[in-house]
C-alpha cells in the first residue's frame, strides 16, 4: 500500500525547508482497504475522503464500467454489434484516451491501476477456465490442416507486417533489446477468450464454423505463447547470457511437465 503521508518522508536533500518534492515509491500489489461504515458515518469530511480508499474506489469503477457498457450496448445492439464492442468502447471512454490522467476514472493513481488490474486479471482467469473447460481439445487435432493454417497465419501475418513497418521507420533499431518483438507478438496474437465470447453471443459455438474458429483461436494462442517465450529468451540471452536462457527453458519445461503429468 502506498504511503499516505508523504510529508513525513524525505529524500535527504532538505536543509531546514523542503527543497524538493520527495519521491515515494509505492509497493505492489496494493492492499484493498476501506474505513468501514462507522468511520464514514462519524467523519465530518467523509465525502471528500471516500475515494481515497481502494475498496470504495474499486467498487465505484466496476459499477460505472458496468452501467456505461450496458448503456452503449443498448444503442449498438440495434445495429447488431456484439457486447464485446460495447465493452471495448467503455474501456476507451473510461481510460486516458478520452480523459487525461487527472480526470480519468481508471488512472487516478498507481494504486487504482494496480487494484483494478488485479480484479480484471482474476476475472480473466476465471473466464478462461469456464471457457476452456467446456471445450473438447481433441477437436483441435481432428479439424485438419485448415485449422492449423488459419491459426498460424492469423498471428504470423500481422506480426511480419508490424515488424516490417517498424524496420522501415526505424532501420537501426534492435527488435529484441527494446522488447519490440515481444510487444508486436502480443498485439498480433489472437485471443481465445474473445473468439469464444463472440461465437457464444452469435449462438454458433457448437456449429462447424464455431468449432473451426475455436480450434484456430486455440492454435493461434499457442503460437503467440511460443513466440512470446522465444522473444523473452532472446532478450534474456542478450542481456544475461546463455546460462540464464537455459535456466529459463529448464524451469518452463519442468512447469509444463508438472501441468501435463
Amino acid at each position: 500500500m502506498a504511503i499516505s503521508n508523504p510529508s513525513s518522508y524525505t529524500n535527504g536533500s532538505e536543509t531546514g525547508q523542503m527543497g524538493r518534492i520527495p519521491e515515494i515509491c509505492p509497493s505492489f500489489p496494493s492492499k484493498i482497504n476501506s474505513p468501514g461504515l462507522p468511520a464514514l458515518l462519524l467523519e465530518k469530511n467523509r465525502h471528500a475522503k471516500l475515494m481515497d480508499y481502494s475498496l470504495p474506489r474499486l467498487q465505484f469503477q466496476r459499477v460505472v464500467g458496468f452501467v456505461l457498457t450496458q448503456m452503449i450496448h443498448s444503442l449498438l445492439k440495434i445495429v447488431g454489434l456484439p457486447m464485446f464492442v460495447s465493452e471495448m468502447l467503455a474501456g476507451i471512454i473510461l481510460g486516458p484516451t478520452v480523459f487525461p490522467d487527472f480526470y480519468s476514472l481508471i488512472n487516478t493513481s498507481d494504486e487504482s491501476v494496480a487494484a483494478l488490474g488485479a480484479a480484471v486479471g482474476f476475472g480473466f482467469v476465471y473466464f478462461l477456465f469456464l471457457s476452456t473447460v467446456k471445450m473438447d481439445v481433441s477437436l483441435t487435432f481432428k479439424s485438419g490442416k485448415k485449422t492449423v493454417y488459419i491459426g498460424v497465419l492469423t498471428v504470423v501475418v500481422p506480426l511480419i507486417s508490424c515488424l516490417i513497418t517498424i524496420k522501415m521507420r526505424h532501420p537501426g533499431i534492435n527488435l529484441f533489446t527494446n522488447r519490440i518483438f515481444f510487444l508486436s507478438t502480443s498485439y498480433a496474437g489472437t485471443s481465445f477468450q474473445v473468439i469464444h465470447c463472440l461465437l457464444s453471443e452469435l449462438r454458433i459455438l457448437n456449429s462447424e464454423l464455431g468449432r473451426l474458429g475455436l480450434s484456430s483461436a486455440l492454435i493461434g494462442d499457442m503460437v503467440t505463447l511460443l513466440l512470446t517465450m522465444f522473444s523473452t529468451w532472446v532478450n534474456s540471452g542478450i542481456q544475461h547470457g546463455a546460462l540464464a536462457v537455459l535456466i529459463d527453458i529448464g524451469m518452463a519445461s519442468i512447469f509444463m511437465f508438472i501441468i501435463l503429468l
